[in-house]
């Protein structure tokens, strides 16, 4: 039986798939991956990551910086309803790294005005929610995948996944006893703390990265896109079995790179960062 955390079930290999833990398109790599329910990781999928990657500051840094999918294809940003501004003409918006903004008029009226190019209107939509069911989603893979059963049988991850799988009003109309501390990219709360997760986040250069930092009675999980912030959340843990030694020394920090998985403790992550000494 595999156990997957997404569900809090034991399941037969049959019913499970892999799931990257940080998709590829948003720079993850082979390897940091576990096994999960597999209805629940097509669901996940389209639901919060292909989300996230679709949104606006994450579709700029996966196209800036040639993000590869699952499939291999290059990441771009295209806008279907955008318009030009000085004849109002519908166009159709595709930016790349190497051939920069291209646009096209589905259709032109015979005898109107072609449409020049020179100022483009688009809408963009986001969705609040998105950061944190995202935050959420990768604590409780990344959590499994560094700690084990000692994750599955010491936090609450009940919490985690109330938070990835319900919306912020459900959150706050039937769930709103829930003892976890949150906090994500848009929001303005300007703490030390936060601040040395941006730090952080953009140190590892334009990688993603997951931080799990445990304290007396709860866990503590940082998460970053592509060398930016994302979010953190914080939820009650039963620590006092998790190693504290070697890659585990204060936490346990995870970065891929260059086809990579790196693994450091929190503690030589602060040596590397801030110079932080013991």
């Amino acid at each position: 039986m595999i156990y997957c955390p997404y569900t809090d079930k034991d399941l037969d290999i049959s019913k499970t798939n892999s799931e990257h833990i940080i998709p590829l398109s948003l720079g993850g790599v082979n390897g940091f991956e576990i096994p999960v329910c597999k209805n629940f990781n097509s669901w996940a999928g389209s639901k919060i990551d292909a989300k996230i990657a679709n949104e606006l500051i994450i579709q700029s840094r996966r196209t800036n910086l040639k993000v590869k999918s699952q499939s291999r294809k290059i990441a771009e940003m295209y806008f279907k309803n955008a318009r030009d501004e000085e004849t109002g003409h519908l166009l159709q918006v595709k930016i790349t790294k190497d051939q920069g903004i291209r646009a096209r008029a589905p259709y032109v009226e015979e005898g109107s005005k072609a449409p020049t190019g020179k100022t483009i209107q688009f809408s963009v939509t986001g969705d609040i929610d998105i950061w944190l069911r995202y935050v959420a989603k990768v604590s409780l893979s990344a959590g499994y995948f560094a700690y084990g059963n000692l994750f599955r049988k010491n936090v609450n991850t009940v919490d985690l996944r109330n938070i990835m799988t319900k919306s912020n009003d459900e959150l706050l109309k039937k769930h709103s006893d829930m003892n976890v501390h949150a906090h994500y990219l848009y929001m303005g709360d300007e703490t030390q703390e936060i601040k040395l997760y941006k730090h952080i986040c953009k140190a590892v250069g334009n990688h993603s990265c997951v931080g799990i930092i445990p304290s007396n009675k709860y866990l503590t999980f940082f998460v970053g896109i592509l060398g930016g912030y994302i979010g953190l959340i914080r939820v009650e843990a039963d620590t006092r079995e998790f190693p504290n030694e070697k890659k585990y020394w204060w936490g346990h920090f995870m970065c891929p790179q260059s086809g990579q998985l790196g693994r450091i403790s929190y503690h030589r992550l602060m040596e590397k960062v801030v110079g932080v000494e013991n």
